[in-house]
């Protein structure tokens, strides 16, 4: 027991050992530890890689993404496993390929989506993570959509998935629209749930552009309401903010609530917002609403600001078009048809607008034009008629040019008749031209129909055209074509009588002859026309007995409707023939009736005739006075003369003072000026032979000594010379006999020859009747 007592205790100092023994312990073990836990291994670097990519790329730095994409594709190859991580790395790579063709220019978007879509492929081949497989069948959806693939069915796979992918929901519902809006047809109302999902999403961060094609779509779908609503919530600040107001104001224009389109505009207009992009449909859609308010030069205003500023555009062909109407209906015909001739400008007639087209444009031109034709505005229908051969079918424009045009030349033809002189010249002219003109269109309308529809109607037209315009040769022809199969049957007769007249003209007197005999001897409204003509025929082959019957059927005929007409031209080519055979008594029978139906100038030349047949009547009343021996027949004839001479004397001073007032406003037509100088001739022969010497005798001095040379003054200075020498006034025959002298040197032969006199004769006459002067004896 003293053993164990004195057994020795160790020292506390000789303890620290063990501590520290532990304490190394523990160091090794946490170095172990920390061997294995904090050493980075290779396959969790990748992994790393592979995730900072795709955070790269949800941020959308591309840059960033590729670099740990080939970090990550350096890593891989040296792992045993490599293929493990295959289907990622493609399905990262070809991901990074969709991003960037997004992002790139167009030339390299096809390409960059190709590519894409070939890498993607290949990892969905390889097969990748479960929970990247959504992922993976999005992208393939959008690269498949980019390189022409079926929208429809591109939508149908991204909206399989869509839900599932919070990062890409945004982006997708916004390709989502695109893909609804661009099947055929759009489907509308999956691009609105679309639009709604997208506005729905707290990763937007700018709702306004969304907002507004949302608008758009309620507004394209018909919506109006919600879309307003929708629109409305854009704030004054955004930049889709004029653009909303402006959508905003179109729907009610397009409803028809002028005064609340005009209140979104008008601030828009003048406030300080950017509204250049939609200025063009805001100025024509003000202008529409103006003018259906009435307030006409308002919506002038507005219009021309848009053609001024914008002449290009769409919106300036409408309001153009419509400014026309606008002239045309205040009287501004120039302006009108200016503004028209720019609205049409290069259009076609299948053109169509977003505002309009050719079908309506159409409908409204012919409907002014038809307005124009009612109210005699020929000259601006024919112009409107051209400028609308642009939009117009075929044949159309011309036909609807030719009718104007041929009711112009009409019209001027008609005041012709009323006027005398130069200016009945004039309008003769311009009638014509017209007539030609409109010829030309029917021409051109019946080449553009290929002969088929109404162009045997149309031919007729232009043949009468060019028959009123007197240009034959062209007349000739279409009447020819017409005959050979494209004039219809009921317009053959009046076809063929217009032939024969056309022949006639032109001198084909047996062409003439044959085709007008064949019309005459069928009856109808064309017969009577048929006879006259033929009648022309017969006067120029001397076939006077012959004319001259047809002649008389034609006057005899009732004087109703186009007869009347035809009876005139009759009437004075019955008295042609009647003074051929000298039957001026029957002539003056004949013009006598006329006058009661003549109007001027008709009627002056009508009395004209009519002294001549008197007068020459007495000529012929002084031969049988000459060759009879009975006193009560020369007592007859001798009285008959005098009448005849009194009746001559009382028409040339009808002539006469019808041709001064119309000389004194100096628009004699040439034939007229003929005629005065004949009737002042005629007057002073036939006072001479009533005895009333002193005052024939004055006329024709004044006559001979105020008018120049001329076959009338030439005639004047013979009865003069004779009137002088009946009256043994042996100086004053002598001078007016060398005056005579005087004038017969100045005219040409031709003058002589128009007349069928000749040089020598007269010179004869001159000379014996000085002779005369020289011995107290007359002639």
């Amino acid at each position: 027991m003293i053993a164990s007592e004195t057994r020795r205790q160790p020292d506390w100092r000789e303890l620290w050992q063990l501590p520290v023994f532990l304490l190394g312990l523990l160091a090794f073990a946490l170095a172990v530890a920390w061997w294995f836990l904090a050493r980075p291994s290779a396959e969790r670097t990748l992994e790393r890689a592979i995730v900072s990519a795709w955070s790269a790329l949800r941020s959308g730095d591309l840059t960033e993404a590729d670099r740990w994409y080939q970090f990550a594709l350096e890593h891989a190859d040296h792992l045993p496993n490599a293929e493990t991580f295959a289907g990622d790395l493609k399905m990262l790579r070809g991901t990074l390929l969709c991003r960037q063709a997004q992002q790139a220019p167009d030339a390299r978007k096809a390409d960059l989506f190709r590519q894409s879509l070939a890498v993607l492929t290949e990892a969905e081949r390889i097969g990748v993570r479960e929970d990247h497989e959504k992922m993976l069948r999005y992208q393939i959806a959008v690269a498949s959509y980019h390189v022409g693939g079926d929208p429809a069915q591109a939508a149908k796979e991204i909206e399989a998935v869509l839900d599932a992918l919070p990062s890409e929901r945004v982006a997708g519902y916004k390709l989502l629209m695109d893909l609804h809006l661009e099947q055929k047809p759009p489907d509308l109302n999956a691009a609105l749930r679309a639009s709604e999902r997208l506005l729905a999403q707290a990763g937007l961060t700018d709702p306004n552009p969304i907002r507004l094609k949302r608008g758009q779509l309620l507004l394209q779908k018909g919506d109006v309401e919600e879309a307003r609503i929708v629109l409305g919530r854009i704030p004054p600040s955004a930049p889709e903010y004029p653009t909303a107001r402006h959508l905003m104001a179109w729907s009610h224009c397009e409803h028809g609530q002028w005064q609340a389109a005009l209140d979104l505009w008008e601030p828009l207009l003048n406030g300080n917002h950017e509204i250049r992009s939609v200025l063009p449909q805001a100025l024509f859609g003000m202008g529409a609403c103006y003018l259906a308010l009435n307030r006409i030069h308002e919506a002038q205003a507005v219009w021309q600001r848009l053609e001024r500023e914008f002449p290009r555009s769409p919106e300036t062909r409408v309001a153009v078009f419509k400014l026309a109407l606008l002239h045309a209906q205040a009287g501004h015909f120039a302006d009108a048809l200016s503004q028209f001739r720019i609205a049409l400008e290069n259009l076609t007639p299948d053109w169509k607008g977003p505002y309009a087209d050719a079908q309506q444009w159409r409908e409204e031109i012919e409907a002014l034009w038809s307005a124009w034709q009612q109210s005699g505005r020929f000259e601006q229908a024919a112009e409107l008629a051209a400028i609308s051969l642009r939009i117009a079918p075929p044949a159309e424009a011309q036909r609807r040019r030719g009718l104007s045009l041929r009711e112009e030349g009409l019209r001027l033809l008609r005041e012709a008749e009323r006027e005398t002189g130069n200016k009945r010249e004039e309008l003769l002219a311009s009638g014509r031209s017209r007539l030609s003109q409109s010829a030309d269109c029917f021409v051109e309308a019946v080449r553009e129909l290929n002969s088929e529809g109404d162009s045997g109607e149309l031919l007729w037209l232009a043949a009468d055209g060019y028959l009123q315009a007197r240009q034959l040769e062209q007349a000739e022809a279409v009447l020819e074509l017409g005959l050979r199969g494209v004039f219809a049957a009921a317009r053959r007769a009046d076809a063929q009588l217009a032939l024969g007249e056309t022949y006639l003209a032109r001198g084909k007197r047996n062409l003439a002859a044959r085709l007008l005999r064949q019309a005459a001897g069928q009856p109808g409204p064309h017969q009577a026309k048929a006879r006259y003509l033929l009648a022309l025929v017969l006067v120029d082959f001397g076939e006077y007995e012959e004319a001259e019957a047809h002649l008389k059927e034609v006057v005899a005929l009732p004087a109703l409707g186009p007869t009347a007409d035809l009876q005139r031209l009759a009437r004075f080519a019955l008295v042609h023939v009647l003074f051929r055979r000298e039957a001026y008594a029957e002539a003056a029978d004949y013009l006598e009736k006329a006058l009661n139906g003549e109007s001027q100038p008709q009627m002056t030349a009508t009395r004209y005739w009519l002294a001549e047949a008197h007068r020459r009547a007495a000529r012929i009343e002084a031969r049988s006075l000459e060759a009879s021996d009975n006193p009560a027949a020369r007592e007859f004839y001798r009285k008959l003369r005098q009448e005849r001479l009194q009746k001559a004397v009382e028409q040339f001073d009808h002539v006469l003072a019808d041709l001064d007032a119309a000389r004194r406003r100096n628009i004699l037509a040439v034939e007229e000026l003929v005629r005065w100088r004949e009737s002042r001739v005629g007057r002073a022969e036939c006072l001479m032979l009533l005895g009333r010497y002193d005052e024939a005798l004055a006329d024709l001095q004044r006559f001979v000594d105020e008018e120049p040379p001329s076959l009338s003054t030439l005639t004047a200075a013979l009865y003069l010379t004779q009137g002088h020498l009946a009256r043994q006034q042996l100086e004053q025959a002598r001078l007016a006999a060398q005056r005579g002298r005087q004038i017969l040197e100045s005219l040409s032969e031709q003058e002589l020859e128009a007349a069928r006199s000749h040089r020598r004769t007269w010179q004869e006459w001159f000379d014996r009747a000085i002779a005369l002067t020289q011995s107290p004896s007359s002639p």
